[in-house]
């Protein structure tokens, strides 16, 4: 018994998986996320991300764990908000949503108590 409608079927699938996965491998590689984040960054349009005056990706990535305030401001220059409600130590965001819940890219940097990176996070937010 010949199958007819495998060669059809292939045709088809395989355009459309890529038509799914490369957005999502686009906004990995862009935003550096995690396969979720960059999956739900992909199917949600909205999206309303404020960013500090000269951000970049590049550089974000380049910031580690012990890395002093000054460092961070030599690279990344001046964060969008300085603020300490959820971290009593101190956290900088590089990028800030337009709206109160609005739905934006993430980029919180978290510092000790002597002014030292403990945390570094980049992660697509939805409030």
């Amino acid at each position: 018994m010949k199958m007819k409608w495998i060669k059809p079927f292939i045709f088809l699938t395989i355009p459309t998986i890529f038509l799914i996965i490369s957005p999502v491998i686009y906004n990995m590689v862009r935003y550096r996320y995690c396969p979720m984040d960059a999956f739900l960054r992909t199917i949600i349009r909205e999206n309303n991300t404020i960013w500090a005056p000269g951000f970049s990706e590049s550089k974000y990535s380049s910031i580690r764990t012990g890395m002093t305030k000054e460092q961070i401001i030599k690279i990344l220059g001046e964060p969008v908000r300085k603020w300490d409600r959820d971290y009593p130590d101190g956290a900088w965001s590089y990028s800030w949503q337009k709206e109160g819940d609005d739905i934006f890219d993430r980029r919180d940097i978290t510092f000790s108590r002597d002014g030292q990176v403990t945390g570094v996070y980049r992660e697509f937010y939805m409030d």
